[in-house]
């Protein structure tokens, strides 16, 4: 599968000052497939360390940290050369503390060798390295452990966007004809098999497992399967890495909430969802945990719409998105059906359009956040583009687009620019950018490109 990440490690690989690469993000979403591919076409050798499936790799790391002696030993183990031109790649690097650890050394000290980690859970890692506590990083004692600061380029990856979705079912020229279209605001022609895509999309969504599984049997009962053994391995991933006993199971009924917290009519996150009187200070480790571990996507809110978006943050309110629409699907059991025909409820509708949409600009490394200064009003997101300008962004999942607040927000604030997200064709009328839901993978950092280019 053809993914994003590719021209990010190229640029990686090329830099003139290359540090050990560290490839962070949600579990099974193609870490390891696409470092792999990587190194196949980029170069002469490479050699595959996976710290989950050998304690006797984790030994390597114990005692000293020299690069050389270490390059030593990993060749060894493997029973490769390993030189130079030999990409390492540490796989599941998450497992292992010390051998984060030693990245600091690889690049203070062997800055040639190419090396590339892996792993899920990275973000639960915080703070500099503290040589004093290096031993004590064990993944299974429920602490958090660091990796050196500064030391390593760090790249978030993401389940596949619906660009790259039509890329793995054979439909690029459909999402380039979208991105033609996105430049010059006119209409798209293919419009109805875009929406076809989209709607595929929401049910499938972006895991490669779950999208490897419906191009290859078009089976949607086996994709379906797929998505629940996702959906239980990251429950394992709570089970073993959320903390203490306590922390696991309020961990646990936080993420089991998220189809009920979602399907409310107002989205803002609420603690007594997850349990009769629940409250922040029981909950919130928990959604942290959810949050750092990339299984959800947090989306602040502001109380004004202006630069920066930041500076106005109320951390009180705040929505949760899943990482992925399919998985979403697949939790709240609506059937595969009845969200490609488009007869899912209004409400349900509603929902999957707005994760879809929170997952997209996440795809993009855009922040966003969201604006609800009372109860009448509240446009569903904001972001910031290159030039630091503020753009509403509001989503609808049919075609009736009447938006009372994007309406009082333009009239109060006269943003620039503002996005209407709908099942409606291209269309652009006095500063406001009319996209089809399809077209939100091309909202990037470079969106002040094409201000005006609607006139």
């Amino acid at each position: 599968m053809q993914r994003k990440i590719y021209s990010r490690m190229m640029e990686w690989k090329t830099s003139e000052d290359r540090k050990p690469l560290m490839i962070m993000g949600p579990r099974q979403v193609g870490k390891t497939y696409s470092t792999i591919m990587f190194a196949k076409k980029n170069f002469s050798n490479h050699v595959v360390f996976n710290f989950q499936e050998s304690r006797e790799l984790h030994r390597i790391f114990e005692e000293d940290l020299n690069p050389n002696k270490l390059v030593r030993e990993l060749s060894a183990y493997s029973q490769e050369t390993i030189t130079e031109d030999t990409l390492i790649i540490f796989d599941e690097i998450q497992e292992c503390g010390r051998a984060i650890t030693s990245l600091k050394y690889f690049n203070e000290h062997m800055p040639e060798q190419p090396i590339i980690t892996t792993g899920s859970l990275l973000g639960l890692i915080a703070g500099p390295v503290d040589e004093r506590k290096e031993a004590n990083t064990d993944i299974d004692s429920g602490q958090k452990r660091s990796f050196p600061v500064g030391k390593v380029e760090q790249i978030q990856m993401h389940p596949m966007d619906l660009e790259e979705y039509a890329w793995a079912t054979g439909r690029k020229d459909l999402t380039d004809s979208i991105r033609d279209h996105f430049t010059d605001m006119s209409e798209m022609p293919l419009h109805d098999s875009a929406l076809e895509m989209y709607r595929e999309y929401l049910a499938v969504g972006g895991m490669p497992e779950a999208v490897s599984s419906f191009v290859k049997t078009g089976d949607p009962d086996i994709m379906i399967s797929v998505q629940r053994g996702l959906n239980d391995s990251l429950i394992g991933d709570i089970s073993k890495h959320a903390g203490s006993p306590d922390t696991v199971v309020k961990t646990l009924r936080t993420w089991n909430s998220m189809v009920s917290q979602l399907m409310k009519d107002n989205l803002k996150f609420q603690y007594n969802k997850i349990s009769k009187g629940g409250r922040s200070s029981q909950y919130s480790v928990s959604v942290d945990w959810l949050v750092t571990a990339r299984m959800v996507n947090r989306i602040d809110m502001v109380t004004e719409p202006s630069s920066p978006l930041s500076g106005f943050i109320d951390n009180s309110s705040f929505r949760l998105f899943m990482a992925d629409t399919g998985l979403l699907c697949s939790k709240a059991e609506v059937p595969f059906k009845t969200v490609i025909t488009g007869r899912a409820g209004d409400r349900f509708r509603g929902v999957m359009a707005e994760n879809y949409v929170s997952q997209s600009l996440t795809a993009n490394d855009i922040r966003a956040y969201y604006w609800n200064p009372d109860q009448y009003t509240e446009v569903d997101f904001m972001i910031q583009d290159a030039d630091g300008e503020v753009v509403p962004i509001e989503v609808k999942s049919g075609d009736r687009t009447d938006s009372k607040s994007l309406t009082k927000l333009r009239k109060k604030y006269s943003p620039r620019a503002s996005i209407r997200l709908s099942s409606k064709n291209f269309g652009y009328d006095d500063g406001l950018y009319s996209i089809p839901l399809y077209a939100a993978f091309c909202i990037d950092k470079g969106w002040s490109k094409m201000i005006g280019n609607g006139d």
